[in-house]
């Protein structure tokens, strides 16, 4: 009986000590959890605590942002004001002010710009004073039989030597004068001989037509706006406008229209 207690006993303790062995291992099993549970809630806390510091920097950093913009556009609108005022007060201090007396404009209209000096204009040359003169042998033409074999092939066909031509009379030209150039310019062939008995030229021949060349009765006559001078060309004085003739008469001038041979 007693062993048998002491049995019982015995497996009571061990069952008391099991009991109290499983007790301590929850407990602690329960506090390690606790404790897990407690860290990872510290940690998260910690970590929320973070971001909501973070945030709240953020936020505050914005604000701080949003509020220096607005003071300085703050600034800037009350020194826009300030300008504003300031240069309202300047123009009414403008228009305040008494206006100064205008004078009356004058009814009387002067003349206020200079007179324009007109251009100078280039000094012209004086233009050329000049004649006419034509040189013609048609007289020829109607008397071909009397006319020199070797001079038959230079007769012009229309008998003009020169028509036409303008030239230039210079102060105490004479018709001769005017005769030479009009040959020189125009390349014609001329020959003169000096008369003492007229005191004057004597044209004896034109483009090689000379005197007798076509008949006994031939040479060379002169007329000045269709009159024929009783002198020699070199005494007649060449004037501006002239028409000068040099004509070749078969008959002593009759067939020109003149009985004289100047």
């Amino acid at each position: 009986m007693m062993r048998m207690s002491k049995k019982r006993l015995s497996a009571l303790l061990m069952a008391l000590t099991l009991a109290v062995v499983m007790i301590f291992s929850g407990c602690t099993s329960d506090d390690n959890s606790a404790t897990t549970e407690t860290v990872k809630s510290t940690a998260t806390t910690e970590k929320t605590t973070a971001e909501g510091t973070t945030d709240k920097t953020d936020e505050t950093e914005n604000l701080t942002s949003s509020t220096d913009a607005q003071e300085e556009t703050d600034a800037q609108s009350t020194q826009n004001v300030k300008a504003t005022e300031k240069q309202e007060n300047s123009n009414s201090g403008n228009s305040d002010k008494t206006p100064v007396a205008t004078a009356p404009e004058s009814t009387t209209q002067q003349a206020t710009e200079p007179a324009t000096a007109k251009p100078t204009e280039a000094p012209t040359e004086p233009q050329a004073k000049t004649c006419t003169i034509n040189i013609n042998c048609s007289t020829i033409l109607n008397n071909m039989d009397k006319l020199k074999e070797e001079k038959k092939g230079i007769v012009p066909a229309n008998g003009v030597i020169l028509s036409g031509c303008e030239i230039e009379v210079q102060e105490g030209d004479s018709v001769y004068d005017v005769l030479v150039r009009a040959c020189q310019q125009n390349k014609i062939h001329m020959d003169a001989d000096y008369t003492p008995a007229y005191g004057s030229a004597y044209i004896k021949g034109i483009a090689n037509l000379y005197e007798r060349d076509c008949g006994s009765l031939s040479g060379w006559t002169y007329r000045v706006n269709g009159v024929f001078p009783s002198v020699g060309c070199s005494s007649y004085d060449a004037n501006e406008g002239d028409v000068i003739e040099f004509l070749y008469t078969c008959d002593l001038g009759a067939d020109v229209g003149n009985g004289f041979n100047g």
